[in-house]
């Protein structure tokens, strides 16, 4: 992601714990500069990330996420929205 987008940013909006589990929904954001899947379009972005992570001795475990990609790439122009579906 650093590579792709050197501003990634991901900014918690709330975060839930219980026991060992962790749930966070955060908002990431970047500006395709660099080099990645595509060429650089210069195009910032907003998506959603969900998250469960998984704490062993106060470390991450496991870790298991949506990332709305698809929001990402419409965003960034490199793929064309779909008539009707929620962008």
């Amino acid at each position: 992601m650093r590579t792709t987008f050197p501003d990634y940013h991901e900014s918690p909006k709330f975060v839930i714990s219980e026991g060992d589990l962790v749930a966070v929904h955060q908002l990431n954001t970047g500006t395709n500069t660099g080099d990645g899947p595509f060429p650089p379009t210069g195009k910032r972005f907003e998506a959603i990330d969900a998250m469960v992570c998984k704490m062993r001795d106060g470390k991450i475990a496991e870790q298991w996420g949506l990332l709305d990609l698809y929001a990402i790439v419409v965003q960034l122009g490199v793929r064309e929205p779909v008539p009707g579906l929620i962008n």
